[in-house]
């Protein structure tokens, strides 16, 4: 007569069947609904880098693994600071329009790292060492500049398209979150969720085939293959310059994901939201973020007409909302 299996064994066995189960469907549901990713990529109007001389110079710091990474700082008379993070692709130089107004009309000191894995400099371009570096990164990024700004004065996370995401996932984790509020700009909410277009409107294309099981893997602790590019930005010829970075790995691309509950309710952290969204974005679908942050406490939204999706952090017309729900941060 064979052995009864543990508790143990039935448990983890339940736990790889479920997982399995939910791959194949995950993937049978891809093969049947998905049509391909769509023609074109996103409209870039505005987005026109200003060139490295005329910015703040790079300065770098030290993270907990010995690593050196690099920001920018734009001073201000202000008694915020706000750290804005860029997105996918591109590195801090393009989100200089709303650091420069932030500072420059003394609303907010604003820092803009360049992210591991992302510049003109990456020791691996479009990889981490393990999912959730980034927000480790920020945190000793927050520890840095702890020297440098008043303790007392509040910091706002602020992030643009996928580092909005990243902002939410640095927020809700004890051992790492430090921000008094968040700041999120057209914000990337995950891949297939109601605000997010198909393939972020032919944008960023997933490895569809190697998501699923990668999940599954990730589930059990086997990390052996998260080094895999797992999604590929379509960046036009005119915006290459040698410093974008037009693909990541499994790891890195998780790092920027939000998580959700199992009612299908977004998990956000503590503290004021500000989510703002141009009404012509292309990657994702304005009218859908209303729903998703019903049940978020102390969270606003707000859509922009006639704003695309770089528009959030080089229009006019998005930094004005922008600087009065920044100026309500106080010293404490």
């Amino acid at each position: 007569m064979g052995r009864e299996p543990t508790a143990a064994a039935t448990g983890t066995r339940r736990r790889f069947l479920t997982a399995a189960a939910t791959a194949g469907s995950l993937s049978i549901a891809g093969c049947l609904g998905d049509d391909g990713p769509p023609d074109g990529t996103l409209d870039f109007d505005g987005f026109d880098p200003a060139p490295a001389e005329s910015l703040p110079k790079l300065t770098r710091y030290r993270t907990a693994d010995r690593s050196l990474l690099s920001y920018r700082r734009y001073n201000a008379e202000a008694d915020r600071l706000l750290i804005l993070v860029h997105g996918e692709a591109f590195d801090s130089q393009y989100v200089a329009p709303l650091a420069k107004y932030l500072s420059e009309n003394a609303i907010a000191n604003v820092v803009t790292p360049d992210l591991r894995g992302h510049g003109p400099e990456p020791e691996t371009p479009g990889d981490v060492g393990h999912i959730d570096h980034l927000r480790e990164d920020l945190r000793d990024l927050n520890n840095h500049l702890s020297d440098i700004y008043d303790e007392d004065m509040p910091t706002i996370l602020a992030g643009h398209a996928f580092s909005a995401g990243l902002a939410l996932r640095t927020g809700y984790e004890p051992f790492i979150e430090f921000a008094d509020g968040y700041l999120l700009l057209s914000p990337y909410l995950g891949r297939k969720v109601p605000t997010t277009r198909p393939y972020c409107g032919g944008w960023a294309i997933h490895d569809e085939d190697w998501l699923a099981p990668l999940a599954v893997l990730n589930g059990f602790g086997l990390t052996n293959f998260n080094d895999r590019t797992i999604v590929e930005f379509d960046v036009p010829d005119q915006h290459r310059d040698g410093t974008e970075t037009t693909a990541y790995s499994y790891r890195l691309e998780r790092s920027f994901v939000p998580d959700w509950d199992d009612e299908d309710r977004l998990i956000a952290p503590d503290g004021p939201i500000f989510a703002i969204v141009g009404a012509n974005d292309d990657a994702f679908v304005p009218d859908a973020y209303d729903s998703v942050f019903n049940s978020v406490p102390e969270s606003e939204v707000r859509v922009l007409d006639e704003i695309g999706h770089f528009g959030t952090v080089t229009s006019e017309r998005s930094f004005e909302p922008i600087a009065e729900w920044v100026a309500q941060f106080e010293r404490t």
